[in-house]
């Protein structure tokens, strides 16, 4: 029997999927992050929601952390690419490129011509969420993905 993960994160996970391999169960793992640009409960359609009904965007230093945002339809790609893998991989699924909270959320005030408001959340500093997206390119050959600027157009107007 063989199955698809999808979300598996972090030490515990990679045992896991390591595990489900060596035992021959395992056809692929796609980790689509918690920053896809779909579903309302995902953390893009919050920022999106967050900024139309002028809630403040928390971040943490001057910028927030910094992530690579995945768009939905890139996601679906790369996880129908990796249907065809033989063996098991572990492959984080993620934008290409690297962006600050705050510079995502100043994209989408202007998209809704609203201006941000920020609440710092802590002096500690951003715990960046950059996936490493080599494997993705070398494995599933993912070359060309939704810009992050029409993708966060897309999120706004509701055209997913």
């Amino acid at each position: 029997m063989k199955i698809l993960v999808t979300g598996a994160t972090g030490f515990v996970d990679r045992r896991l999927v390591t595990s489900l391999a060596q035992r021959g169960e395992l056809y692929c793992v796609a980790r689509p992050e918690d920053n896809l640009y779909a579903q309302e409960d995902l953390f893009i359609p919050f920022l999106i929601n967050g900024i139309r009904q002028s809630n403040p965007v928390m971040i943490q230093n001057e910028q927030g952390r910094r992530i690579n945002p995945t768009y939905v339809g890139d996601a679906v790609d790369t996880t129908v690419n990796a249907l065809n893998l033989k063996g098991h991989e572990v492959i984080n699924v993620a934008g290409s490129e690297i962006v600050t909270i705050k510079e995502i959320a100043r994209l989408i005030g202007q998209m809704l011509e609203i201006e941000p408001k920020y609440t710092l959340q802590s002096e500690r500093g951003p715990i960046d969420m950059v996936a490493d997206i080599s494997t993705m390119k070398l494995k599933l050959g993912i070359t060309g993905q939704v810009p992050l600027e029409e993708g966060l157009r897309r999120a706004v107007t509701g055209t997913l």
